[in-house]
């Protein structure tokens, strides 16, 4: 297969989809010359690297005009804030270093937010999100942390989310069952994931009363996914209005 020079690219200005992966470190991407500033029309782009990549540090100054963006294996501008793409409504990480988490809720315009650690490096993954999360993120619909540490204050910060509805912790640490239970009782929230969270405390303890305190609290909730979990409880009134999905 032949290699398409970045110059060659460049000159698709009316490019809206841009895919490039398996990008190598050795080699980093030369953005000026990929010529993606003046991909005026360009809504999607999607990076994959191959190993821990830097990206340089006026990367966002290139693609100020991106609405989706997702990113493997790279390591954040430490200098640089995301803050400066307004125009994100979606924003994948997978497996990304340097996250300022504060920039994230930056993006007045962010509807989902996706964010995978390294489950080999979740306990350093903490999430220390700001109380005011809620106030600057009122169009965040979907939210994906998998393999991460959560702290009390992250926890608080997402129950407030008004107009969430997709939630997703799998894998994740130190959640706590009295989190599980604010998530339930979200104003928009109408899924909750808690899949392979197998070592949590809850997760051992639980007896029926977990899917009695859920149910009671959910305001618009209607699915729970705990797969990876056996079915504890098999037991289902007709009068529930929440759905336990379990698969192993």
């Amino acid at each position: 297969m032949a290699i398409v020079p970045l110059q060659e690219i460049s000159c698709l200005t009316n490019l809206e989809y841009l895919h490039l992966f398996d990008i190598s470190g050795s080699e980093p991407v030369n953005f000026e010359l990929l010529g993606v500033e003046h991909m005026k029309k360009l809504s999607t782009l999607k990076l994959a690297a191959n190993s821990s990549v830097s990206l340089p540090e006026d990367f966002y100054s290139y693609i100020l005009q991106v609405r989706h963006l997702s990113l493997t294996s790279f390591n954040l501008p430490k200098m640089a804030s995301l803050s400066m793409l307004a125009n994100l409504k979606q924003l994948i990480l997978f497996e990304v270093g340097n996250i300022n988490h504060d920039d994230l809720f930056e993006l007045p315009n962010l509807e989902v937010l996706k964010i995978t650690f390294d489950n080999n490096e979740a306990v350093a993954a903490n999430l220390k999100f700001k109380p005011t999360l809620a106030e600057k993120c009122k169009k965040l619909r979907e939210l994906v942390l998998a393999s991460c540490t959560f702290s009390p204050e992250s926890c608080d910060a997402i129950a407030k989310l008004p107009n969430l509805e997709y939630l997703s912790v799998p894998q994740s640490r130190l959640l706590e069952m009295r989190y599980l239970y604010a998530f339930a009782a979200m104003p928009s929230l109408r899924t909750l994931n808690l899949s392979y969270n197998i070592n949590a405390p809850w997760s051992i303890t639980w007896d029926s009363g977990f899917f009695q305190q859920i149910v009671a609290k959910a305001k618009v909730l209607r699915t729970v996914y705990l797969i990876g979990f056996s079915q504890y409880d098999s037991r289902k009134s007709q009068n529930d209005s929440v759905e336990f999905v379990f698969s192993r």
